[in-house]
């Protein structure tokens, strides 16, 4: 016996629970509305079964006739003979007290490198000044100046991974 396909929970809803065939987007959206787990918002819905279509049609689960608005998507025979279960949907991992708190360290961190960053950039905004006004230092002030400049691509980068690792979280 073969292994069941794992397919997106809204398109099993739709073929297989619903049996729908010769559908057009529009229409697989309107089945879906009021169904958990799709967006209630019409152009995020319609875009998700747009893109599931899509790689159903990749597959050959689906043939498509027409253009534009007029297209039509049916079930093929590849698609009617597989043995199909919805995918499990993955858990949100709910915001406990240690990721609130690890939150917590992560952004004072972020800050911090954030000031540390504002501090960095004010100096080598001074030490351009210091060349440019005066000249005859310059090759005493270089290598400070360029010190730094790596020391604030460093920083720089230790702000964005910090707000990306904080951004993750939140989501």
């Amino acid at each position: 016996m073969n292994n069941p396909q794992k397919i997106n929970t809204v398109m099993y809803a739709l073929l297989v629970e619903r049996q729908m065939n010769n559908f057009s987007v529009l229409e697989a959206r309107d089945a879906l509305l009021n169904t958990n787990g799709i967006p209630k918002n019409l152009d995020k819905a319609r875009r998700l079964i747009y893109r599931q279509i899509l790689y159903f049609e990749n597959k050959g689960w689906l043939t498509s006739k027409g253009i534009g608005r007029d297209r039509r998507y049916s079930q093929t025979s590849k698609f009617k003979e597989l043995t199909t279960q919805p995918k499990q949907r993955l858990q949100q991992i709910p915001l406990n007290k240690l990721t609130l708190q690890s939150y917590a360290v992560l952004d004072k961190e972020r800050k911090q490198y954030l000031a540390d960053l504002d501090i960095v950039l004010g100096e080598i905004d001074e030490y351009q000044s210091i060349i440019e006004r005066l000249p005859e230092l310059e090759q005493t002030v270089l290598p400070l100046y360029e010190r730094a400049q790596k020391r604030s691509d460093l920083l720089l980068r230790k702000v964005n991974i910090y707000e990306n690792i904080l951004d993750s979280i939140k989501e």
